[in-house]
């Protein structure tokens, strides 16, 4: 019964509903009652500058000016650039080559150490015997 009690009924919700409803019907008559145009706040218009200076002229000129000299400065160095890049990719890949190398010679390395353990576990026990045979003599 408690939770009756706090859950909204449907009588409760359509309260709500209508209540929103009338807000929402306010807010449009409020737009209405604006005039045309009109925003809450409004700015005045940023200045622009004047575009036909010859203060305007010099800078347009200067930055297209910087603008070709980069280019071109850039269009020198793309071969530079493009070796380079083909020289690092092959050193790239001998360095994968080398990795992969190493990893196998690890692998025979290790190999080794075990077969060397092995053969030295197998001649311990031959010096053994070969002891005890000439103890035995």
């Amino acid at each position: 019964m408690a939770s009756d009690q706090s859950a909204p009924t449907m009588e409760k919700l359509h309260e709500r509903l209508l209540t929103m409803e009338e807000m929402e019907e306010a807010d449009a008559d409020q737009e209405a009652q604006r005039p045309a145009g009109a925003t809450p706040a409004t700015t005045p218009p940023a200045k622009r500058a004047n575009r036909n200076s010859p203060l305007q002229f010099k800078i347009s000129g200067l930055r297209d000016a910087v603008r070709d000299r980069v280019s071109k400065e850039l269009s020198k160095q793309l071969p530079d650039l493009l070796a380079e890049n083909e020289r690092i990719q092959k050193m790239e890949e001998e360095m994968r080559e080398l990795r992969e190398e190493s990893h196998q010679l690890r692998e025979e390395f290790q190999q080794l150490r075990e077969e060397m353990a092995k053969d030295k576990v197998a001649q311990d026990e031959l010096n053994k015997e070969f002891g005890k045979f000439r103890s035995g003599q």
